[in-house]
């Protein structure tokens, strides 16, 4: 499976799950062994969310910014004489 595929299939799970957590937690004496199920469920995908974003973003190429219009400030080039060298 493609990560960008994997990606939106975990942020599916990871919505379904919050919608289940706020739904027991409305309810009237909710079980909080679910929730906590759910809850680290979500989590765990939530992690492996993170993993798959950042293994994205290594294999991704990195572009290299367009030089913009705006003014370039260059350092005035120096050219030292031989004799100014020797000096130093």
């Amino acid at each position: 499976m493609c990560i960008k595929n994997r990606l939106a299939s975990l942020r599916e799970k990871h919505t379904a799950l919050d919608m289940g957590i706020l739904q027991l937690q409305k309810g009237a004496g909710h079980n909080s062994l679910e929730l906590k199920k759910l809850k680290k469920e979500k989590l765990r995908i939530k992690d492996e969310m993170s993993r798959l974003k950042n293994s994205l973003s290594k294999t991704a190429p990195v572009e290299q910014p367009e030089p913009s219009s705006a003014v370039v400030h260059q350092l005035p080039h120096r050219v030292e004489s031989s004799e100014q060298q020797v000096a130093a």
